[in-house]
């Protein structure tokens, strides 16, 4: 995120400076009034001008994201399900934003993984997505993406107005097996997969269910300068163990809620970095 605000209080002193570099080039004469009055128009439109590019400054804050690893034996999906796969994973986020920005990450893939398709959409219930607000994600302008192992790619921004503490749905299509999978096991959130690519496809009858995330890793939103996230590091209590699936009552959650309640904390949001059987 640019330093927006050393800027603008860089732009006034430098502004300040320049006018008395002005005044005191400014020759003592009948027009010496004149003068003061050009340069103080002067100053009041610099002054008017830092105001307006200062006014909206936006930055990009993470509002969710999950610590990734080598998901255990009885974690990872099998195998054979990895071929021609569709991912609907659902998430749900702490700070709002007016457009928004999906990580994917393959940290620990033996090799390059392949995705036709992916789109974020809003979720009506379990695997049931709102077509109305699918959009589809790019990387690089491309609609696919080639991941190479040992990497986390960031797609492009699109407008999506998302609100706080609301579940935004990932859909994704993987081509073929990527080896070592990378996942967050314990979600405590329901993730659907099928064959097939049915990333655009409202319902997916025929899906099976885990209880884990696979290769999504963040969410980033556009917001106002002074947002920032707030980073849980834990083992399995900040991860959720206990918590109710699909409930979003995991600690980090009721923080999110209460910082979103709060006046002074609107800008706050909570990235949950726990991991079972964390030591730090």
């Amino acid at each position: 995120m640019p330093p927006v605000n050393v800027g603008l209080l860089d732009g006034k002193l430098a502004s300040r400076q320049h006018d008395r570099r002005l005044i005191a080039k400014c020759p003592r004469s009948n027009k010496d009034v004149l003068c003061v009055l050009k340069l103080l128009l002067l100053s009041i439109a610099l002054a008017s001008l830092t105001k307006m590019e200062g006014a909206s400054p936006q930055g990009w804050v993470g509002t969710w994201a999950a610590s990734q690893q080598v998901p255990e034996p009885q974690n990872a999906l099998p195998s054979a399900d990895l071929t021609d796969l569709t991912l609907r994973e659902t998430v749900h986020v702490s700070l709002g934003g007016s457009n928004i920005r999906v990580r994917l990450c393959i940290r620990h893939a033996s090799t390059p993984s392949y995705f036709g398709a992916l789109g974020a959409t809003g979720r009506i219930w379990f695997q049931f997505i709102d077509p109305a607000s699918d959009h589809v994600l790019l990387f690089n302008g491309s609609a696919d993406v080639i991941i190479p192992p040992a990497a986390e790619y960031v797609s492009d921004s699109i407008a999506y107005p998302l609100a706080p503490l609301s579940e935004l749905t990932v859909s994704m299509h993987l081509e073929a097996d990527p080896g070592q999978q990378t996942g967050h096991p314990g979600s405590r959130q329901t993730t659907f997969y099928t064959h097939g690519d049915l990333t655009a496809v409202a319902d997916m009858p025929s899906a099976k269910k885990v209880e884990h995330w696979d290769v999504l890793s963040g969410v980033d939103v556009q917001a106002s300068s002074d947002s920032y996230s707030i980073v849980a590091l834990g083992d399995s209590i900040t991860d959720g163990h206990a918590t109710t699936t699909n409930g979003n009552d995991r600690w980090t959650d009721v923080l999110a809620q209460r910082l979103q309640a709060n006046a002074d904390t609107p800008g706050a949001g909570v990235l949950n970095q726990g991991v079972g059987g964390n030591h730090l």
